[in-house]
């Protein structure tokens, strides 16, 4: 049993117009761009969608229940940040699950290839992560003055989906909430257990949508990949 684990259980508190994950991106709710991706992804057998639960009901009736029926989808309550949100998601996922794909649902242009693409990176390793290249010089600061560059060509910029063996990354979690270890993605804390994690090059747009203007990107992206299809 392979799980994709979509969390959208944020605030939206950078995004004036309500719940970024409802909002319209090509005349459907973000979520479900997303939502879609893993629905199309032969490998991914079951989907976990963890929200807020002042969205839950508003998220089955308009993002569960037109796709009922192409795959079981499990909703579930989120918690108070980002990690503890996965970790509900992963309370719930099935006793016999083996790897999980955790994505944020406000990742709107993921594509199932991606997603597929992952499983060939995984051999050998105990995850994967899809990320881009830096283009620009990272510097390391500490009160507003730098005290290292970091070499450019070993710097990438993490993204999601990133796919784990399910108990290794159950592991992660536990011993990060055991030890009040907060990460910023699920990869930090799969690294903290002396895990291997891959990268995989992503050469395509899969931005976040943070701000109108990121949906408003996303849109012309969409239009030019469905013009160019």
């Amino acid at each position: 049993m392979n799980v994709g684990l979509i969390v959208a259980a944020g605030s939206s508190q950078r995004f004036d117009s309500g719940n970024k994950q409802f909002a319209l991106l090509a005349g459907r709710p973000v979520l479900s761009h997303s939502l879609s991706a893993f629905l199309e992804a032969d490998s991914v057998d079951s989907i976990v969608l963890v929200m807020a639960e002042s969205d839950l009901e508003r998220g089955r009736e308009e993002i569960v229940e037109p796709v009922a029926g192409l795959k079981d989808i499990i909703l579930v309550k989120g918690a108070d940040n980002r990690q503890r949100s996965v970790a509900a998601g992963l309370s719930i996922c099935p006793k016999n699950t083996g790897l999980v794909w955790v994505h944020d649902g406000a990742r709107p242009l993921v594509k199932s290839a991606q997603i597929e693409d992952m499983l060939t990176k995984l051999k050998g390793h105990d995850g994967v992560v899809l990320a881009t290249r830096a283009v620009d010089t990272v510097k390391l600061v500490a009160e507003g003055v730098v005290t290292e560059t970091m070499p450019r060509e070993r710097v990438w910029l993490a993204q999601t989906p990133q796919l784990f063996y399910f108990q290794v990354l159950v592991e992660a979690h536990r011993s990060a909430e055991d030890q009040g270890i907060l990460a910023t993605d699920d990869s930090a804390l799969v690294e903290r257990q002396g895990k291997r994690v891959a990268i995989l090059n992503n050469k395509h747009q899969n931005l976040k949508v943070t701000t109108e203007q990121d949906l408003l990107t996303a849109g012309r992206s969409l239009k030019a990949t469905s013009e160019v299809n």
